[in-house]
């Protein structure tokens, strides 16, 4: 009879108690949720897609992009410089098994969390447009979670390979601006250019912007790559960090 493997739910429900431990969490959901209901209760939406906009995008996606850069970098930057995550890596899961499992707990859950939260709220107050189209809301859920989803990941190989709690926060933050700059700087030259190749490219860099387009907008044409650039590089960075963590992580 063959030994059982062991599971990756006890590690998970072990370190979500941690890092969805009030009463942090519980005040950004509370204020995510809160600005979702007030945007979604004045802003004009026609369709799904509009709806997801108005209650996430741009002030919940910063707040949580914040949220993820300090909380998600400098958490798993702390579990490695107290000595917790050693301890973790003495369960009988192996290293890539303890990564998966801190990702999970640490990155996916609180994005989903904290994006599905305010949909849910904004769906309760404008529940006639969102019932016309439901699949539509989940996809421009879906496509909030994979963009937020990938900021976390980036910011989470920078806790590990740091394995420094502030260090990891400050460079987590860093990372967000440059990016958010670059968008920018990209928008800025698109109109001053009149440039549509720019103003794609832009685009792309925040996925759900494309997805809500493709939503909203079925006449308009969505570019292949435009929706495979920041999936392939949540793809990219996932195996990164997996194969950070199986071959290159060492306790401090």
């Amino acid at each position: 009879m063959s030994e059982r493997r062991p599971r990756l739910a006890p590690l998970v429900m072990v370190d979500s108690a941690d890092s969805l431990k009030a009463p942090t969490f519980d005040f950004m959901l509370l204020v995510v949720s809160a600005i979702a209901a007030a945007l979604a209760s004045i802003e004009p939406t026609t369709n799904p897609a509009s709806v997801a906009d108005a209650a996430l995008d741009p002030a919940v996606v910063f707040a949580v992009s914040l949220y993820l850069a300090m909380r998600a970098s400098s958490g798993l930057a702390s579990l490695a410089s107290s000595g917790l995550l050693q301890l973790y890596l003495s369960y009988p899961l192996g290293r890539v098994g303890v990564a998966l499992a801190l990702y999970l707990s640490r990155i996916l859950l609180p994005v989903l969390v904290l994006v599905g939260a305010p949909l849910v709220v904004a769906a309760a107050i404008v529940p006639h447009v969102i019932a016309g189209a439901p699949l539509a809301y989940l996809e421009a859920y879906g496509a909030y979670v994979v963009y937020l989803t990938f900021l976390g990941t980036l910011f989470g190989l920078v806790g590990v390979a740091s394995k420094n709690s502030g260090t990891s926060a400050v460079a987590g933050l860093a990372i967000y601006f440059l990016y958010e700059g670059v968008y920018l700087l990209l928008n800025v030259m698109a109109t001053a250019r009149g440039s549509y190749t720019l103003h794609k490219i832009a685009m792309a860099m925040t996925f759900y912007s494309v997805v809500s387009l493709k939503l909203s907008s079925p006449g308009v044409a969505v570019s292949a790559w435009q929706l495979l650039f920041v999936p392939g590089l949540l793809v990219a960075l996932f195996i990164v960090y997996l194969a950070y963590m199986r071959w290159r992580f060492e306790p401090p």
